[in-house]
């Protein structure tokens, strides 16, 4: 398999566009295995090498895409949009899933959605290793595809989630495609929602006769596309089913699986699991033991009588209203992030006619959903907090004893922070710090 990605690439002029974890991992590979071909990396940051390297040119700054016409194929990162880059004639953009599924020696299979990726990637993996399967974790997960190439054996289950950032230029879908729901994210990457759509729909575009699609199917959204786009076998999964699965006690065994988005994420994994063999005895054992996600409803600690729960992962209002659900109550929610065109007005709307009594916003959303609770007359105590310290200060002083704290941003996380998970990190670090000392 890497033999054949390599022959593949031999003779190019080759640009990685991008150098975060997925650019490094792709240089890393190309400099080990083809020490001595010519690349370039461009990227609008500063590029820092992981060691020196003369035949590695860098083109940084603002002007990063000014060399375009001197390469023929360009390897993306998937953080970075081309909407409104002209490329060169006869350029080959592709990428590592794109490189990993077109030449793939295994079963794959592929998770996509707005929300739930994660969650139903990392299940099926658990699942199946507590089937006794050679199963490889990777993707949008957090380990670059190619950084696993090597571990593949034939009997191996590459297991992969799949953004649509790194869908939009793949030209290979997986042999099980599994999709989660749709609804508007990344509008700022994209031309429309409908573009966004598209790009995601690669994940069933390009699939084999003979592949799977095992859907949400109470996503009318989502039925509409499978239906358009699915060439193979159908799997609709609905939360209908499951009593008849044996799942509907899933919350009272696992409570990291509480609510109805992580319910249908189980529906999910387990129909995909039964699919490749695994048995049931392993599906239930799998289910019960998983250990969940960082930053998907994870308790932080009960500190002076308050239960911090952080959801920071949700970045559109549906996974917080989901999170809200499955908590039962949430006394104090802390919401705010990066703008990206999302109309958070019924969120809003929703949040007035919810239960919760105090809504801490943040910049920069956070502005949009206070001037909609403020103008409605909401019942929420609706507070401001310019930085993550002073919201868990205002959360310990607003929040009751016995009450339920909530970090759920819906919104993303780049207008402060690197990413979701450093924004949980920040908001865990210093409940426990004001928690444990009294103050921050």
């Amino acid at each position: 398999m890497l033999q054949a990605i390599l022959n593949e690439l031999k003779g190019k002029r080759i640009l990685l566009l991008g150098f975060g974890r997925e650019g490094r991992s792709t240089w890393r590979l190309l400099r080990e295995a083809l020490p001595d071909l010519p690349l370039a990396v461009a990227d609008r940051n500063s590029v820092e090498l992981p060691r020196p390297d003369d035949r590695t040119a860098i083109h940084s700054g603002p002007d990063y895409l000014g060399h375009l016409a001197d390469y023929d194929c360009l390897i993306k990162s998937p953080g970075i949009t081309l909407l409104g880059v002209d490329l060169p004639a006869g350029m080959t953009v592709t990428c590592q899933t794109d490189l990993f599924l077109r030449h793939a020696t295994c079963l794959t299979i592929g998770i996509t959605g707005t929300k739930g990726k994660s969650t139903t990637t990392s299940l099926i993996h658990h699942i199946l290793e507590t089937a006794g399967r050679h199963a490889l974790l990777m993707g949008n997960i957090g380990v670059p595809v190619l950084d696993r190439v090597r571990e593949v054996r034939p009997d191996s289950v590459a297991v992969v989630e799949l953004s649509s950032h790194q869908l939009e230029y793949t030209h290979a879908s997986p042999d099980i495609a599994v999709l989660t729901n749709l609804y508007p994210e990344h509008l700022d990457h994209y031309a429309s929602y409908d573009h966004y759509v598209s790009a995601k729909m690669n994940i069933l575009r390009h699939q084999r006769a003979d592949g799977l699609c095992v859907y949400n199917a109470d996503h009318a959204e989502l039925r509409g596309q499978v239906e358009k786009w699915a060439p193979g076998r159908r799997l609709p999964v609905s939360l209908a089913g499951a009593d008849a699965a044996g799942l509907s006690d899933l919350a009272s065994r696992n409570p990291r699986l509480a609510g109805r988005h992580n319910l249908c994420d189980a529906l999910l994994a387990a129909a995909v699991c039964r699919e490749v063999g695994a048995s049931e005895q392993a599906i239930r054992e799998g289910l019960d033991t998983y250990a969940g996600m960082p930053h998907r409803m994870e308790p932080v600690g009960t500190y002076r009588s308050i239960r911090f729960v952080d959801n920071a992962i949700a970045t559109v209002p549906i996974a917080t209203l989901l999170a809200i659900e499955a908590l039962g109550r949430v006394d104090t929610l802390v919401v705010g992030g990066m703008d990206r065109g999302l109309d958070l007005l019924p969120f809003a709307d929703a949040i007035a006619q919810s239960e919760v009594r105090t809504v801490i916003c943040m910049p920069d959303t956070g502005a949009a959903v206070r001037d909609r609770l403020r103008t409605v007359a909401a019942p929420q105590r609706v507070l401001w907090a310019d930085d993550m310290e002073t919201a868990v200060a205002l959360c310990f002083e607003y929040t009751p004893a016995g009450g339920v704290c909530l970090l759920s941003p819906t919104a993303s996380s780049y207008n402060r922070y690197k990413s979701f998970e450093e924004k949980g990190d920040a908001f865990q670090r210093l409940v426990r710090i004001r928690g444990e000392r009294g103050t921050v």
